[in-house]
Parts: structure tokens; C-alpha cells; sequence
């Protein structure tokens, strides 16, 4: 029997006289960060299991803490000392394989033992036996992928996963979506492949396992679900922390584009219900009640009373019925069948069986998909209520109104890309209900970037604590309402009902890079302001960056906040292209590689191949991009990152704020922007070795009494004006 574990003991590892990470990791220096976050750590999960009550920890841990090992040493040995399960949640997959392929093992090794660990993926990552073989055998594969199904059908048969990263070959997005798996059409265990289910099997590993590695979208659709995705655990880390509140509201926004509601109207007529014509007068009557422009949407508090909407919402509710009687029919049918002896052609045969399984799932995700459509239609119709927002939107490009495979080009053309979206107003309640109602011991929530104020300020937490429903705003006289249309989690229970709101430890921890000798922050004086000139920002703009990068000679990150504006100084760029190619012979001073004509990927990946290169970017590059070294030694934020103020959620919000005397502001948009600028500065540093510039072109920084606040939370970089005393610095660093 394996001896138990000693936690102070192990704790000493991180210690400054400890020799014991010396001795694994090569150049390891002693971190009292590093230190300090496994003790903070440890401490929560005891006083979990002491206290027998939830408890969370918020943690803000600047880069090169080394955070990764500091909560998953304490971690897995409070699992192995209660033997019971832990999650770490991530949100890029380059900390899934860190976490996996290079703290475990160094974990494994400090507690002698060996921890079983599994990353668990989605069910799009796995191919469906049943529906690959139903694809192959109607020839429904798609032309793009005649003469290379052999090749798929080779792999497949050889692959112990069925991962669709794993395979090396080409096959089509609409391949894939018909042959892997689907939560609405799976079977389950009344599969004929359910024992060799790459899914199921992969969560048999799961449940044996005392390690699960997850992503963000999967942890939120896990408690979305209701805590039906993943197999039970009793500790949880959320790394990367700072976008999970956005993630985890997003799994319950309840949201049809057109085309599906046109497909589901399709297939109820097919079950007796004549849907279409009703869909077709909705959405005609619709459309000149509210007519939008491709890519605009429109925000609805109140009820828009037509006959159109009510008669379609009648017939819902009639399919509803009818569906539901139906399934009663066809799970009488089952329990009838399978008490029978096989026959070729009864009840009891093997295809009858398939085929009264199939006809379950189709009947139940089509009941499902009824209750969401009547949940949007009664908030279109009578109005989302206090805690709640609906909206509509058109998208914006053709291709994207495709949602549907089996509709038509006719179809999806009349369908207009329209869709319909009801969500919850605030995350922190659905937090609540989702981590603190459960079975949930101890929550720790970790970044490089959760505060937006000063170390050791009261403040420094309060919006991030907020957004996860653990630092309570004041109180909202409507807290008590429960509203119509919202998902179980986000309705059922006031806030606080249940188990008490555990309040959180909180620790802010400084990076322990050399910032003021590495770094250096520049805030050009005299540029116009964005708000109020928007062309003369980007004119100024534009040649600020074209100084910057022949000064930098690339290696750099531009990064901006929407895609006019980039464009607009993209176009100066592609105008005076020629006069950055050098004299014949030379290398170019720079290139420019933009997210807008490359897409995001191929952009990163051809600045990863080029000295020189400089990469034009949106959001996707603001955080979660990491290029150690000097091939990244400067970075560009363009924009104060302010969130678009019509956004529908935000705009319901700021007003709910203000209606109930809040700043909001200071309360939604500031802390938010704070944040992401944090992000975006920190692409800079990633390593101690690291060094170089970043530039805040916005001049709000500077004349607005917010920029104080920002700066204040900024690491502490060198920070200069004047262009000459950049450029001398800057060529300094890199002596």
C-alpha cells in the first residue's frame, strides 16, 4: 500500500533552499510567486474538504509565474489523497499538450506516482461508425471527396481513437459534418456500434481517469448540459481564465438561424404538422416588420404582437404534441420489440430495433429543437423580460446562411440569413447555479490578467469576481424574477438560493520578468482622437506604424480592434508597398501579413517563417499567441480594445446599469477593455529572455482620466514619447 502523501512536505519543492525542480528542470530559478500560488492553492482545497463548503480561489498570476505547476502539484495530490477526480479547463490547446507532455510528468515524478490523464474532446472530434457506414453505403459522400474516401476508409479502419486531428489526409468540412458524431442523432447505448464507439470509448477512458484536461467550450456545455457531458469530479482549475465568463454564457444563448427553423419545419411536416407555410408567413411578415441590412442585428425589450408570430407559435406548440405522443408510441414499440425472439422481419429483429432507435433520437431532438423555437418565439412575441435579451440579426455573407445541409439553394436564399437569439443578461447567476449547487469542492480561477486595478486594491477583482457570479454587484431589484424562455440553470432559482455563495480568496501575483530594463512602452503625443476623427486616427496612424516597423524591421505585431480600421491602414500600406523593398539586392525592411487577406492561421504561420514579417491582426491575436524570442519584438495596439456599444447583450446591460444608478461605463466597458489590453501587451514578454516595445497608438490613454487607470495595471515597462528617445532605446535593447 503507497504511503500517503505529506502536503507541507511536498509544498517545499517550491521552496528557495529546495533543491528538488533544480533537479528536473534544467536552468530552474526560485520563484516566491511560484511559491506563493501553490500555497494559496493548496490552502483553498483544504479548507474544501475541512469546511465541507464550496471554495474558490480568483488567482492573477503575471507571466513566468510558472502558475501550471503551482495549482497542479497541490492538485493531484488532493486527488490522490481523497481519490477522486480533478478537471483543468484551458482555452488554447498549446496548454492542453504543455499540461500533458511537460508539467505531468514533472508532477508525476514529486509524488511518485503515476496519474491516469486524459484530454477530453468534444463530439465533432470523433468519427461515427454507424453514420460513416450509412454515408459510404448511399454514396451520399459529396464529389469533393470522390477517389479519396479509400484513403479516409484505410485510415479509419486502423485509427484506435477516430480522432479527426489525427487524420493527415484531405477530407471536406461537409464530410466531416456528416460522418462524425452528432449529440442530436446518436444513439447511445441502442447503437449496434456503441462497444467500438470511438466516443464512448474515449469516455470509458474519462471516467477511469483521475486527470481530465479540458477546453473552456467544453467545461461550459458540460454545466450547460447540466452535468451531463463529463463524469463527475469534486475539484476544478480554469486556466486562462479571463475568457471563461464569455465562453460559459455563450452555452446558454438559445439561438436559430432561418434556415433551421425552415428544416425544422420540414421535418415536423413530415410527422403531420404543416409548419412551412406557417414558417413562410413568419418570416415574410417578419422581414418588412423588421427589415435588416446583411451583417446588422436589432435589439427587442418589448413584445411584437402579429398574427404571423402567433400563429406559427400555435403550430409549434401543436407539433410539440403531437411529437410528444409519438415518442410514447415509439418507446412502447421498443419495450414491446425487445421482449420478442429476433425474426428476420418482426419487431424484435435486429433493423426493426435500429430503426425504432433511430426514430427515438429524431423524435426527441426534434421535441428538443420545439421548445427552444417556442422559448424565442414567446420572447419575440411578449418581450425577454428584465433578465433576459433577444435580438435579430442577418448575417452577413451568403455562405454563412448555408446552416443547413439539407436546404436548398432556393430555400436558403429565402431564408435571408436571419436568426433569432435569446440569452441571459448576466453570467454570475448562471455561475452560481452551475458551480454551486452541485457537488463542487473547490474552484480555482487563474490568468495572467483577471484584475483591472492596482495591486492590493480593494477593486482589483470586483469585475472578474462579478462576471462569475463570486463578488456580488448591488442588490438588483429584480434578482427574485424568474423569467420565461430562459435555460433551467439561468431561470429556476434566484441568485444565492441553494448553497451559499462562497466568498473567494483572492491573490495577485507580479510577473517576475525584468519589465523596466526589458521593455519599453510607447504613447506617441498629438494623435487625434478616434472618437471624434476617425480618418485622421487612421491617417496618423498609419504613419506611425510605418516609422515603428522601419524602425523595428518587422518582427512585429499590429494589432486592431475592427476590420475598417484595419483596412484603412492596411490601404496605406498596399499604396507605398515599394518604398519598403530596398535597393536591389536588399531584403525588404519589412512585410506586411494580414489576417484579412490570409486568414488568421496561414498569417501567423508565414510571420513565424519571416525575420521581418509584420502581422496585421484582429481580436484572434490579441491573446493565447505566444512567439518567445526576437522574432516578435514589437507589438502595436492600435485601438483602446472598447467593446461595440450596440452590441446587443452589452447595450441591454450598460442600461440595466444605469436605470439602477451604476456607472456603466466603469463597470462593463472599462474593466473589459482593461483586460484585453493587458492581453494584448503581454504577446511581448513571454520568457525572461524576451525584450522589445509595445505602442499604444490611442491617444485616450493619455487625455482621458480612464488611461490613468489603465496604466496603472500595465506591467512596468520604460515608458517614453518622443519618437527620438524611442528609436534610441529601442536600437539599445538590441545591442
Amino acid at each position: 500500500m503507497e504511503q500517503p502523501i505529506d502536503t507541507s512536505e511536498l509544498l517545499q519543492v517550491f521552496a528557495a533552499d529546495s533543491p528538488a525542480l533544480g533537479e528536473i528542470l534544467s536552468g530552474y530559478n526560485y520563484r516566491p510567486q511560484q511559491e506563493a500560488m501553490a500555497r494559496a492553492v493548496a490552502g483553498t482545497l483544504a479548507r474544501a474538504d475541512q469546511e465541507g463548503a464550496p471554495q474558490s480561489l480568483l488567482v492573477e498570476a503575471g507571466t513566468g509565474v510558472g502558475k501550471t505547476l503551482a495549482y497542479l502539484l497541490p492538485l493531484l495530490e488532493r486527488a490522490i489523497q481523497d481519490n477522486t477526480r480533478v478537471v483543468v479547463s484551458t482555452e488554447t490547446k498549446s496548454l492542453q499538450s504543455q499540461l500533458l507532455e511537460k508539467d505531468l510528468p514533472i508532477v508525476q515524478k514529486l509524488l511518485g506516482r503515476r496519474i491516469k490523464s486524459e484530454i477530453c474532446l468534444g463530439a465533432s472530434n470523433y468519427v461515427c461508425k454507424r453514420k460513416l457506414s450509412k454515408v459510404m453505403a448511399e454514396g451520399s459522400f459529396g464529389p469533393e471527396m470522390a477517389g479519396r474516401t479509400d484513403a479516409f476508409l484505410d485510415w479509419e479502419s486502423g485509427s484506435q481513437a477516430g480522432l479527426r486531428s489525427e487524420y493527415r489526409g484531405y477530407a471536406s468540412p461537409a464530410f466531416w459534418r456528416k460522418v462524425t458524431r452528432d449529440p442530436d442523432d446518436c444513439l447511445g447505448s441502442r447503437c449496434p456500434n456503441y462497444d467500438i464507439s470511438y466516443y464512448f470509448l474515449a469516455r470509458e477512458q474519462w471516467r477511469q481517469a483521475q486527470l481530465l484536461i479540458v477546453n473552456h467550450s467544453l467545461l461550459a456545455s458540460h454545466f450547460a448540459l447540466e452535468g451531463r457531458f463529463l463524469p463527475e469530479f469534486s475539484h476544478l482549475v480554469i486556466d486562462e481564465a479571463h475568457r471563461f465568463p464569455e465562453i460559459f454564457h455563450g452555452a446558454f444563448v438559445n439561438e436559430f438561424a432561418f434556415s433551421e427553423i425552415q428544416s425544422l419545419a420540414q421535418d415536423a411536416g413530415r410527422r403531420g404538422v404543416d409548419l412551412s407555410s406557417l414558417f413562410e408567413a413568419f418570416r415574410d411578415h417578419l422581414q418588412n416588420l423588421i427589415p435588416l441590412q446583411r451583417g446588422t442585428h436589432v435589439r427587442r425589450q418589448t413584445g411584437l404582437d402579429f398574427p404571423g408570430g402567433h400563429a406559427l407559435r400555435s403550430g409549434v406548440v401543436r407539433a410539440e404534441q403531437i411529437v410528444k405522443l409519438q415518442l410514447e408510441e415509439v418507446k412502447a414499440q421498443q419495450e414491446l420489440g425487445f421482449g420478442e425472439a429476433p425474426d428476420a422481419q418482426g419487431a424484435g429483429s435486429e433493423p426493426a430495433r435500429l430503426q425504432q432507435s433511430v426514430e427515438f433520437i429524431e423524435l426527441q431532438s426534434m421535441s428538443q429543437k420545439l421548445a427552444r423555437l417556442r422559448a424565442l418565439l414567446d420572447a419575440l412575441l411578449h418581450g425577454a423580460g428584465r433578465e433576459a435579451v433577444f435580438w435579430l440579426s442577418r448575417e452577413s455573407g451568403p455562405a454563412a446562411e448555408a446552416t443547413s445541409d439539407r436546404s436548398s439553394a432556393a430555400s436558403r436564399e429565402a431564408s435571408s440569413g436571419y436568426w433569432l437569439h435569446l440569452a441571459p443578461l448576466y453570467p454570475g447567476r448562471l455561475f452560481r447555479d452551475a458551480f454551486f449547487s452541485r457537488e463542487m469542492r473547490a474552484t480555482i480561477f487563474t490568468s495572467a490578467t483577471l484584475t483591472t486595478g492596482p495591486a492590493n486594491h480593494p477593486e482589483a477583482f470586483r469585475y472578474f469576481g462579478g462576471e462569475v457570479g463570486l463578488i456580488e454587484a448591488p442588490a438588483r431589484a429584480s434578482d427574485t424574477v424568474s423569467e420565461p424562455g430562459l435555460p433551467a440553470a439561468a431561470a429556476d432559482h434566484p441568485p444565492g438560493a441553494g448553497a451559499p455563495i462562497p466568498v473567494p480568496e483572492t491573490l495577485q501575483l507580479d510577473s517576475p520578468f525584468d519589465y523596466a530594463s526589458r521593455a519599453i512602452l510607447y504613447l506617441p503625443p498629438g494623435m487625434p482622437d478616434p472618437a471624434r476623427e476617425e480618418q485622421r486616427f487612421h491617417e496618423a496612424a498609419a504613419r506611425e506604424i510605418e516609422r515603428l516597423l522601419l524602425l523595428s524591421r518587422g518582427g512585429a505585431f499590429v494589432l486592431f480592434t475592427s476590420v475598417r480600421s484595419l483596412r484603412a491602414v492596411q490601404a496605406y500600406f498596399q499604396n507605398a508597398e515599394r518604398r519598403y523593398a530596398g535597393e536591389e539586392g536588399d531584403e525588404a525592411a519589412f512585410e506586411i501579413f494580414s489576417q484579412l487577406d490570409q486568414g488568421p492561421a496561414a498569417a501567423l504561420a508565414r510571420f513565424r517563417e519571416h525575420p521581418r514579417g509584420a502581422l496585421f491582426g484582429l481580436a484572434t491575436f490579441w491573446q493565447g499567441i505566444d512567439v518567445p524570442g526576437d522574432m516578435l519584438r514589437l507589438v502595436i495596439l492600435v485601438r483602446l480594445p472598447f467593446r461595440v456599444p450596440d452590441e446587443p447583450l452589452l447595450a441591454a446591460r450598460m442600461e440595466r446599469e444605469k436605470s439602477e444608478g451604476r456607472d456603466a461605463f466603469g463597470g462593463l466597458q472599462l474593466p473589459a477593455a482593461t483586460l484585453s489590453i493587458k492581453q494584448g501587451f503581454g504577446r511581448l514578454i513571454r520568457t525572461a529572455t524576451d525584450r522589445g516595445m509595445v505602442a499604444i497608438l490611442d491617444p485616450r490613454l493619455q487625455t482621458k482620466g480612464y488611461g490613468k487607470k489603465i496604466l496603472a495595471v500595465l506591467p512596468p515597462a520604460r515608458r517614453l514619447r518622443a519618437f527620438p528617445d524611442v528609436a534610441a532605446a529601442f536600437r539599445k535593447l538590441f545591442i
